[in-house]
This record gives structure tokens, C-alpha cells and sequence, in this order.
């Protein structure tokens, strides 16, 4: 059940910073010095459900990793910026690439750096506050 009580129904794309949004607020590390990010499964439905709908997904983080595209692009997300730290200038890019407004997309995000995104779509920004969930949290399209 969604905490949220907006009409969604205008948006075209949802848009997702990884660390602590998609992922919980800590990563692990292995002996080598690689993160190791846990996703919630749910999410990983609900994204595939929305993909499948026709919504645009992207996701827009300052962090990389091939576990961020093998987890995600099998799930419909279509639009995956790794390394970003000028995160509202890939919005533009993807909303250019995707041809849709800034205004049709609701953005994620959960740091500092998700701010300039987040006024970008002026839209409030959504944050995950560490709780898993994040996506099935959003309303049904």
C-alpha cells in the first residue's frame, strides 16, 4: 500500500539515485575493496511492472559498478548514468533522449547532490530515509 496520496497519473518517468534509495544507506565491501549493494526485490518487481507499463526508468548515481546495469537493465530500466556528480544535467539529457518534460518525471533521490535534480523536475524530492521499499511505496500508475 503506497504512503502516498498524489495523483501520479501526468508523469512519464521515474528517475533513481542507487546508495541509500535503491539500495540501503550502507554497502558492504569484500576483501578486495568492491562494494556490494542489496537491492529490495520488491522494488525490482514493481520497476519491472512499471517498465512494462510503459514508464521510463532511469537511474542517475555518482556511484559505478556492473552490478547497477546487470541488476538493472534486465528489469526495464532503460537509462543508467554511472559516476554522475552533475546529476541534473544527465536529467536533461535523458529527458531529452526519452523526449519528455523535466515536469513528467518524479526523481528519487537522497543526498545533498540529489537537490539541484530534484528542483530540476520541480517536483519535491522523495526520500528513501534509509527504509527499504522505496518503489512500491509510489502509487500505481
Amino acid at each position: 500500500m503506497s504512503r502516498f496520496s498524489q495523483d501520479l497519473s501526468g508523469y512519464k518517468a521515474v528517475v533513481f539515485d542507487i546508495d541509500g534509495v535503491l539500495s540501503g544507506r550502507t554497502v558492504a565491501m569484500n576483501d578486495r575493496g568492491e562494494l556490494i549493494r542489496t537491492t529490495n526485490v520488491h522494488d525490482g518487481y514493481a520497476m519491472r511492472l512499471a517498465a512494462r507499463a510503459g514508464i521510463v526508468l532511469g537511474i542517475i548515481t555518482g556511484g559505478h559498478g556492473d552490478e547497477i546495469r546487470n541488476r538493472f537493465e534486465p528489469i526495464g530500466v532503460k537509462y543508467i548514468y554511472e559516476r554522475c556528480h552533475r546529476k541534473a544535467e544527465k536529467l536533461m539529457e535523458l529527458c531529452q533522449t526519452a523526449q519528455i518534460e523535466p515536469s513528467e518525471v518524479i526523481y528519487c533521490g537522497d543526498d545533498l547532490i540529489d537537490i539541484p535534480v530534484a528542483r530540476e523536475v520541480l517536483e519535491e524530492m522523495l526520500r528513501a530515509r534509509g527504509e527499504w521499499g522505496i518503489v512500491t511505496d509510489l502509487p500505481t500508475f
